[in-house]
């Protein structure tokens, strides 16, 4: 009970961006991955502080509030607590990233795997973009041009992939961006999260199902680097 306590003060310093106070809880012991509710044992304070971050994500493009804090949390060993913690549970705290695919969501990831962070939780990650967000959310669009939710979760993946310790030895990544139908080498151009853009070719669909083969063509100065069938 004492945990859940001490962890229901690191989220509320959370909710408020108060970092100094954030600080001095994790140090005195409370778990940002750990229980902050006695009634539901699996909501921890990281996964709700990205919950409600992600109802604003639209509406405030030029936040780093997620960045902030987990820039926070990695110097006041987040690392430590998420490859502690990583059994195959539900406790991964890069799945809750999908909910805010976002330009502060990718530099935030990104600062976890320059980090050093390559475990399992990578992996659900990219899992949850596919599920959720390619298939399951791209299917509401009408029209091409999708919204910058859809387009920061490829960023998101692709940034995932251009770590070769995690991609030489992840095959599901490896099909999931297509890396052998690519040009291998270029896998690197993806480190830069915003230095390429992203294009829709609606023509290779097929017939009645607007998903199946759009092709995503990734294109640095107007060249394509790299493609991907959704």
């Amino acid at each position: 009970m004492e945990q859940i306590k001490i962890n229901k003060a690191l989220y509320d310093a959370m909710e408020k961006d108060k970092y100094t106070e954030i600080k001095k809880l994790i140090n005195g012991g409370a778990n940002p991955l750990d229980s902050h509710d006695d009634r539901d044992l699996e909501d921890s304070p990281l996964a709700k502080f990205l919950f409600f971050a992600s109802m604003h994500v639209e509406d405030n493009p030029g936040s780093t509030r997620i960045t902030n804090m987990f820039s926070l949390l990695i110097e006041n060993h987040l690392l430590d607590y998420i490859i502690y913690d990583e059994d195959g549970s539900d406790n991964l705290p890069l799945w809750d990233l999908e909910f805010c695919c976002s330009k502060d969501a990718a530099v935030a990831l990104k600062k976890i795997l320059d980090a050093g962070y390559t475990g399992l939780s990578v992996n659900e990650l990219v899992e949850h973009f596919w599920t959720d967000l390619f298939l399951a959310d791209f299917m509401e669009f009408e029209g091409w041009k999708t919204d910058a939710h859809i387009e920061w979760g490829i960023r998101m993946m692709m940034l995932v992939a251009s770590y070769p310790e995690i991609l030489d030895k992840n095959e599901y990544i490896q099909r999931c961006v297509e890396l052998k139908e690519n040009k291998a080498s270029n896998i690197s151009f993806f480190r830069n999260i915003d230095g390429y853009s992203i294009e829709y070719d609606e023509y290779t669909c097929v017939e009645d199902n607007k998903m199946t083969g759009l092709t995503v063509n990734m294109k640095v100065n107007n060249k394509l680097i790299w493609k991907i069938h959704m």
